[in-house]
């Protein structure tokens, strides 16, 4: 099928997510976003040639993992002066002995420049930063610098702190016997951010959902929660905001053992780290990595879940999406519950929000030729048969005999592209009365979902 560039570059992104059986983490992706465009800072720039000259040719920029919080350089005040520093993390591959390691560079920065004689270092060995942030630990209005460092099977957690022009180790952990995730999030709303920390035992699939602090320079755990159902502790992704009415928290995004990806929702109560769902919910769990979303503009993460009985199967990039809330309880008051269903067409860049007198009673039987494709809107009956709604045709304008205004009515215009045309067809009048449903609610429902 001839397409425009754009729709191309979409399919591509999305092929990535679809058309693999089994979960990719490293393209998880929410199904109302694929582009985003990457942000320019002219002033960042000249830090960064700034840093290039004044540390070794030798060091190499190094980006910590948790790239949504922090990057290879980053301004941030670090004792509550006027001045803020400037905190670059480099990697020289086989300093010593074939050992790698992580340097982290601090300096002073003023109006926009670095200050001459200002630069403290730091010497870590590790092969890659699992985490990093800088954070106000103990309330004192200061942030320190939390550092997570992977090196040949062992990984490291380091805090320090930065006053004067002098930079302190303060508390230390180191493990080759787990695996370990951190986010740092105002999760209870007081201002103070909590560390989730999740600790899995490299002899078997228990994950503690834990709590980390520190005392007389050692970090600890304070369990909370278990998992025994996350595979691989590397593919885990965190995503952090208002995940019911009243409550913030974590959507954790893993592989289960069984090779599903699971989104759970994780929250702080009564001093320790809660999970929100039960783990064997299947509307929490997918063939693929999908991304929760704010759907309906309130705020409020919703869970994606991947449907099949809704549409018939085709090579095409088009699925239907249930997409649940949670009511903020935990235990056996949990629950999670329908928000929207929204049928979302990649090859074709459109999505349509199913109507909720329709939600769960609809199919969508999908139909694509060369220069023509039709979708079938069904509503199912009292006795669970297909009856016939509308169709949304789509048409290659450059196809020979195409003329606008002898084929289409204009009133049942959806969109219209270079090459394409969107468009309500073959009505059926008495069942869209006999249900409840008007040519405009269809077009309400329609939306270009990248436009």
């Amino acid at each position: 099928m001839k397409k425009t560039k754009i729709f191309s570059f979409m399919a591509i992104l999305i092929l990535i997510s679809f058309s693999i059986s089994g979960c990719k983490f490293e393209s998880l992706r929410s199904p109302e976003k694929l582009l985003e465009m990457p942000i320019y800072d002219e002033s960042s720039r000249n830090l960064y040639l700034d840093v290039k000259k004044l540390t070794p040719a030798d060091t190499s920029f190094i980006l910590p993992k948790n790239v949504n919080d922090i990057g290879k350089i980053n301004t941030v005040n670090l004792d509550n002066r006027e001045n803020k520093e400037l905190v670059v993390f480099k990697k020289k591959e086989n300093d010593n002995h074939n050992i790698s390691s992580i340097y982290m560079y601090i300096f002073q920065i003023e109006d926009g420049t670095i200050k001459d004689d200002t630069e403290q270092i730091v010497r870590l060995s590790g092969d890659n930063i699992k985490y990093a942030n800088f954070v106000d630990i103990n309330g004192d209005n200061k942030n320190e610098i939390i550092v997570q460092v992977v090196n040949k099977g062992f990984e490291s957690i380091y805090i320090f702190q930065y006053n004067d022009n002098i930079i302190k180790k303060i508390a230390e952990y180191s493990s080759s016997k787990e695996s370990i995730r951190l986010n740092y999030f105002d999760y209870n709303n007081d201002g103070k951010k909590e560390c989730l920390a999740l600790v899995q035992d490299l002899s078997s699939y228990t994950v503690k959902i834990s709590e980390m602090k520190y005392s007389s320079g050692k970090i600890y755990f304070l369990k909370g929660s278990e998992s025994q159902n996350i595979d691989n502790m590397e593919k885990v992704n965190i995503l952090d905001g208002f995940v019911s009415k009243d409550a913030k928290g974590s959507v954790i995004v893993y592989q289960n053992i069984a090779g599903s990806s699971v989104n759970q929702i994780i929250v702080y109560r009564d001093g320790k780290f809660e999970k929100g769902i039960d783990e064997n919910d299947e509307k929490i769990k997918n063939p693929i990595a999908l991304r929760v979303a704010d759907i309906d503009n309130d705020g409020i993460f919703e869970i994606p879940k991947m449907e099949f009985k809704y549409s018939n199967n085709t090579t095409n990039e088009a699925r239907v999406i249930s997409w649940y809330k949670w009511n903020g309880k935990i235990g056996s008051e949990s629950s999670i519950n329908l928000a929207d269903q929204i049928f979302y067409c990649y090859d074709y860049n459109f999505k349509i929000v199913i109507p909720d007198k329709f939600q769960n009673k609809f199919f969508i039987r999908q139909n694509y030729e060369e220069n023509k494709s039709t979708f079938q809107f069904y509503v199912k009956d009292e006795s669970d048969n297909n009856q016939k709604l509308f169709n949304i045709d789509i048409d290659l304008k450059e196809q020979e005999g195409y003329d606008k205004n002898k084929i289409y009515g204009e009133s049942n215009v959806l969109y219209e592209l270079d090459n394409y045309i969107y468009y309500i067809s073959n009505v059926n009048e008495s069942n869209l009365k006999k249900y409840g449903i008007s040519i405009e609610n269809i077009k309400k429902s329609f939306y270009q979902i990248n436009k």
